[in-house]
């Protein structure tokens, strides 16, 4: 897979950065869920040479930051020491900036996968208990799901029946699928699924209790959000009319009251900040939105 603004592909950076792997490697203590991160991703490179990439590639994109702006910077005033000084921060702010998003990328992309299970596993198990509650044996049912266009579910039960093929019992292969998941919802139903196949229980009677409980937490998922939205609707009116309104008149009256004008400059500062804010709470609203199929 490839990872946005990443220089260093995750095919090759095994190889290119072997050699960092030992100090790395003392670092990796800072990041001790890093690992199950890069595993509930299915990102197949070590802690180590993950985080010696992600260094590089950071390290690399603040430095081009710094040599721009130092270059830009030269060229304007020819003072080559106040150039670094101010170049200086912003490649080094790019840059942090960077590594934290390249170390917090496993652990958002497993949750996208893990939204993407949970959107379809309602569906899955519906069609589950269909084909068990006609008789269909639990592993020829786990095939069709694996063959049906349920998403992410449909995936996880690929893997399932593969190594069921290759020989795993089906128990220890339920079990690898409740490990390997991020999805919360799906190991709660592979566990239960498990334990009363083992128990011997009516497969059925489970599968329609899991396809109950997750029916109702979807809706009180929805619900909860409904009522959030209030607020942060408020909250988003406020950064958008009421701030940048009361921010401008208060500016107006500074300016009067001490005699200093008022640049454009300033007028855009106020409105860039007003969008940017703007930006990020719709981001994090659609981020809290509950994953519901169509």
């Amino acid at each position: 897979m490839r990872i946005p603004l990443l220089i260093i592909p995750l095919g090759t950076a095994e190889k290119l950065t072997y050699g960092l792997r030992g100090v790395f490697g003392r670092v990796l203590i800072i990041y001790p869920g890093l690992k199950y991160d890069l595993l509930q991703a299915e990102m197949k490179i070590s802690a180590e040479s993950y985080l010696a990439a992600t260094f590089l590639s950071a390290f690399l994109w603040g430095f081009f930051m710094f040599g721009s702006i130092f270059a830009a910077k030269f060229l304007v005033s020819g003072a080559g020491f106040a150039a670094s000084a101010e170049a200086a921060a912003p490649g080094a702010g790019l840059g942090l900036l960077l590594y934290l998003y390249y170390i917090f990328y496993p652990k958002v992309y497993a949750g996208k996968m893990a939204q993407s299970v949970d959107k379809d596993l309602v569906f899955a198990l519906r069609d589950l208990l269909l084909q068990v509650s006609v008789g269909i044996p639990l592993y020829n049912a786990m095939v069709n799901i694996s063959k049906s266009e349920y998403g992410g579910v449909s995936d996880e039960f690929a893997q399932t029946v593969r190594e069921v093929r290759v020989g795993v019992p089906m128990e220890v292969a339920l079990q690898h699928m409740a490990l390997r998941s991020n999805s919360e919802f799906l190991k709660k139903s592979v566990w239960q699924l498990m334990n009363g196949w083992k128990a011997g229980a009516s497969l059925k009677g489970i599968l329609q209790s899991l396809v109950n409980d997750l029916t109702i937490n979807k809706r009180y998922l929805i619900k909860s959000y409904g009522q959030e939205l209030n607020m942060w609707v408020l909250v988003y009116m406020l950064f958008a009319v009421v701030a940048p309104t009361i921010g401008t008149t208060l500016l107006v009256v500074l300016s009067a009251m001490t005699g200093s004008a008022v640049t454009n400059f300033t007028f855009g500062m106020l409105i860039g900040g007003s969008v940017m804010v703007q930006i990020v709470l719709i981001s994090f609203v659609k981020s809290r939105r509950p994953v519901v199929a169509a």
